[in-house]
């Protein structure tokens, strides 16, 4: 979100071009379609709830918009950015496992 006076940040990884078109099927948390829940999913989680939160155009598809909302409350904001980090951070010092069975075991 913007402060007042604040200028805007011009963010050239967030604009669509950039941005794979994930198919009907999808992985929780790989909003970018890259095949990777990494910290640049979670950016772009918080860039879409920066823009709901001020009622401006959304930067993701439906389709990116499911893959956003990572723990599945219906709503895409800063909790599932932090799940991103998180499991991110988990899969980068242990074994591989699935973001669901990630929020399984630790959420």
């Amino acid at each position: 979100a913007l402060c007042a006076g604040a200028s805007e940040i011009p963010l050239p990884f967030l604009k669509s071009e950039n941005i794979s078109v994930p198919s009907e099927s999808f992985i929780f948390g790989d909003v970018n379609s890259d095949g990777m829940v990494d910290s640049g999913d979670a950016s772009l989680i918080l860039a879409e709830y920066s823009a709901l939160s001020t009622n401006t155009e959304s930067n993701l598809n439906e389709i990116q918009k499911k893959a956003a909302d990572v723990n599945n409350d219906g709503r895409v904001d800063s909790g599932d950015a932090s799940v991103v980090l998180a499991y991110y951070s988990y899969i980068s010092t242990h074994d591989y496992i699935s973001v669901e069975d990630f929020l399984e075991e630790y959420f």
